[in-house]
């Protein structure tokens, strides 16, 4: 979560913005609380809420395929890591028609082609060299963010798509309260 800061800091930049996407939102909201006053403002889009509070449904609206995701270090390890290296093999040669069909994009509602397209090298760059980021990560999201949202004093804009089933809206409402 500080890897912001590392990168202000070897850039010589004292003040900075905080912009964070689905999973990456819990670590903007990290960094910016941590950079304490050089950070002066936060963009979270469609971000995940903790998964650890009780009260909250973390997957209530999620799609199948992610709630299922989310759920399955709780129920067998074993299948997790064989689901982790699966989603590695497999979006590492997904065709644009395919990524399309991961971010369930409703034909109602579609992103534009240049969003897809840039998810798509986006994925295939993260994996590169294996799964073990996604698996790191998805297993550091099950515990406690280690600080307490009440504890973030700057200004945070929450962006949420209404018919989002990756991360639904709910989500945003819980970081909002």
């Amino acid at each position: 979560s500080q890897i912001y800061l590392v990168i202000a800091d070897a850039l010589v930049i004292v003040n900075f913005d905080i912009f964070g996407q689905s999973v990456v939102g819990p670590h903007a909201l990290a960094s910016g609380h941590l950079a304490g006053n050089r950070c002066k403002a936060m963009l979270i889009v469609a971000g995940i809420a903790p998964f650890d509070d009780p009260n909250f449904d973390f997957a209530a609206g999620m799609a199948e395929g992610c709630r299922e995701f989310w759920n399955l270090p709780l129920t067998s390890m074993e299948d997790f890591e064989l689901s982790v290296s699966k989603m590695a093999t497999e979006w590492s040669s997904y065709n644009f028609n395919q990524f399309k069909e991961v971010l369930n994009v409703d034909p109602e509602d579609p992103i534009s082609d240049e969003s897809i397209l840039s998810f798509q090298v986006r994925g295939q760059y993260s994996f590169i060299q294996g799964a073990h980021g996604l698996r790191d990560d998805r297993l550091a999201f099950l515990k406690p963010w280690g600080f307490s949202l009440e504890e973030i004093s700057l200004p945070v804009q929450l962006w949420a798509g209404t018919k989002d089933v990756n991360v639904p809206p709910a989500h945003a409402d819980y970081l909002k309260r």
